[in-house]
């Protein structure tokens, strides 16, 4: 449901971003873990850094600790 709500506020797939800034005032910013080889270090077995469009847009309103 929150999905569609925010889906057409937002062009991109930033309305996860969007809906988590929205929902998510006067709490306490969520801390939530990721791989470190998706977006953040360099470090897989052939030494690439995955790419995700929707780890990027969770970066600004998240806590990101990469694991």
């Amino acid at each position: 449901m929150t999905q569609e709500i925010c889906r057409g506020q937002v062009e991109t797939t930033s309305w996860a971003s969007l809906c988590i800034e929205t929902y998510m005032k006067g709490f306490e910013r969520p801390s939530v873990e990721f791989s470190r080889c998706i977006e953040f270090d360099a470090c897989r077995y052939d030494g690439s850094m995955i790419s995700s469009v929707f780890v990027r847009s969770l970066r600004q309103p998240v806590d990101p600790v990469p694991t």
